[in-house]
């Protein structure tokens, strides 16, 4: 709502199934004028993939939230929420399966693989868009999996943010 009252276009994008979490009843409390679930995504890479236990893919989601806001008014403010690195942790085809073994954790960096392979396709396409130039872009987990353990409880639950945009100086803090 805060972001509608300065004249910002709204949307949000879930990975997940359209009603997952009460999404589709939150999204317009919290003043979102576009919501999609993942019956709602456009792109599909993966048609003949079934859908994970989650939802959709991160490449029909990225994609799709990519060709909502190239030709969205701005400016603009869009969330999109992956689910694509969620347990049981499958993949929408074996391309993506670059660890081979069958651990939880080989499982869990496939579809990191996978998201990061996403990632690049969706900045590549962002790159040419009228809006890369004026837009602030943050990456960031909702939480860290919980399924293997680490010996640090913090560093277990240690969740990243990346913020990418024009005149933002590389850094780490």
């Amino acid at each position: 709502n805060i972001a509608k009252q300065q004249g910002y276009q709204t949307s949000f994008l879930s990975g997940s199934y359209r009603h997952s979490f009460y999404m589709d009843k939150i999204a317009p409390l919290a003043g979102f004028d576009t919501y999609y679930g993942s019956e709602d995504l456009t792109t599909q890479l993966h048609p003949d993939a079934p859908k994970s236990q989650w939802g959709g893919w991160d490449y029909d989601l990225l994609m799709s939230g990519h060709q909502l806001v190239a030709k969205s008014k701005q400016p603009f403010l869009s969330v999109m929420f992956s689910v694509s690195t969620h347990t049981p942790w499958t993949l929408p085809a074996q391309d993506w399966r670059k660890f081979k073994g069958k651990s939880n954790q080989e499982k869990f960096l496939n579809t990191i693989y996978y998201t990061d392979w996403v990632l690049g396709k969706y900045f590549e396409a962002v790159e040419k868009s009228p809006y890369a130039d004026n837009t602030i872009f943050m990456l960031l987990a909702d939480h860290a999996s919980g399924n293997m353990a680490h010996p640090d409880m913090r560093e277990q639950y240690r969740v990243p943010l990346l913020i990418l945009g024009p005149n933002i100086k590389p850094g780490v803090d």
